[in-house]
């Protein structure tokens, strides 16, 4: 309850703020199923993802499947990241080869449909690049 004389005032939409305000409020309320706000996370992390898949030379058909892998985890892992910096850091480091959206794709890849060897997608002989980013 307000005091008398004082008002509650809230913050305005995510879509009205920017820089790191944005995406903060923009993760509220993507974890709150905003779609709108998810396109936005989305589009902010978007070039960063492309650059580390493009940096490791990764085949297109392995780099879709990497972003697909990527937001997937976004999804599942809203609720630890907090603002903007730490999700371009999350993304980096997920992208860059972090566990299971590299470890994902390789297996489907190398297997190939119905568990028959496949091409990887990814150039020879390489690894999931290092984006320097600690957890």
């Amino acid at each position: 309850m307000n005091e008398p004389g004082r008002t509650s005032v809230s913050p305005p939409p995510w879509w009205e703020q920017s820089g790191q305000d944005r995406v903060a409020a923009a993760l509220v309320a993507a974890r709150s199923g905003d779609e709108a706000a998810w396109d936005e996370l989305v589009d902010r992390t978007a070039p960063l993802l492309w650059a580390v898949l493009r940096s490791a030379e990764v085949g297109k058909e392995a780099a879709d499947r990497i972003v697909e892998q990527v937001y997937l985890r976004m999804v599942r892992d809203l609720d630890e990241i907090h603002d903007g910096s730490e999700l371009l850091r999350w993304v980096a480091r997920v992208a860059g080869g972090d566990g299971s959206a590299w470890s994902e794709v390789r297996y489907t890849q190398e297997l190939g449909p119905f568990g028959t060897p496949g091409s990887t997608g990814l150039s020879p002989g390489c690894p999931p690049v290092s984006t320097g980013c600690s957890s």
